[in-house]
């Protein structure tokens, strides 16, 4: 859902609520974000999970030391951006831009695996 884009599509709400009504029947308090791509639907997630359930975003955590170590090359000049990945499609470019946001991509470099 998120590689095609479709983070507020009507497609989404149903298929959380597929995946997360289970939890939230088993009466949960605490659900862990545990992919990077989840960050994305915690919108609709929080829809399924409702007020009473917290959600801990793994995503977070390595986010704020990737961020130190992005502030200090940028202060320095040095660093750049690689991305590695197995397929380099336009939709692909596109959508690694949304999620990346405001951080410019040097270069996309397709790996066999």
């Amino acid at each position: 859902l998120v590689e095609e884009g479709l983070t507020h599509d009507p497609l989404t709400n149903l298929i959380c609520f597929r995946y997360l009504k289970n939890l939230v029947d088993q009466q949960i308090d605490t659900l862990i974000l545990g992919c990077t791509h989840y960050p994305l639907l915690k919108p609709a997630m929080a829809r399924v999970l409702g007020p009473n359930i917290q959600m801990i975003d793994s995503a977070d955590a390595i986010a704020e030391l990737v961020g130190e170590g992005w502030s200090l090359s940028r202060q320095t000049g040095e660093g750049s951006v690689q991305v590695l990945c197995t397929d380099t499609t336009d939709h692909f470019k596109q959508m690694a831009g949304l999620i990346l946001d405001t951080i410019k991509i040097d270069e996309f470099e397709k790996v066999d695996l």
